[in-house]
């Protein structure tokens, strides 16, 4: 889930200014943007699945990376897991814990998690509309590169 004052307070309640960790408030209040559409993205639910045995999410948790290239929004997180060809998905929290799932399982067992949860899609139109606008890591950094060289050549 993106990192916004809707989900604080729709997850915290009307008093999320106090129930919220202090971490999410720091990051919502300093910002963290380097670009526009770049969201700092939260694990607050594990869907209890025999794939994800034995991982227990204790509170909230700020998503950094996954298989190590940094998440960007919630749209980047999407192309990564989709994109993934490993055989194993790594999901490094903030607070340095992790979460691995073998790659095939995890997809094999997605259309099963989402029928157990009443989950009637496995992506919102919001998403899916991010993915239309979406770049990772190494697709901004060639980015901003490509536009100095711009400015460079002009100048």
């Amino acid at each position: 889930v993106p990192l916004t004052t809707r989900f604080l307070k729709d997850y915290f309640g009307t008093d999320w200014r106090r129930r919220c960790p202090e971490d999410l408030l720091h990051v919502l209040c300093r910002g963290f943007r380097e670009y526009l559409e770049e969201q700092c993205v939260v694990l607050c639910h594990l869907l209890v699945a025999d794939v994800n045995f034995g991982y227990k999410l204790y509170a909230t948790s700020i998503l950094k990376t996954f298989n190590d290239s940094p998440i960007l929004s919630l749209a980047s997180l999407v192309k990564l897991v989709t994109d993934c060809k490993a055989e194993y998905m790594e999901f490094k929290l903030e607070d340095g814990s992790q979460i691995v799932l073998s790659t095939e399982a995890a997809r094999k067992s997605e259309a099963e998690i989402l029928r157990q949860h009443n989950i009637p899609d496995a992506m919102s139109k919001d998403v899916i509309k991010g993915l239309e606008k979406c770049v990772v890591a190494g697709e901004v950094e060639s980015t901003a590169a490509a536009k100095e060289g711009e400015v460079a050549a002009m100048g």
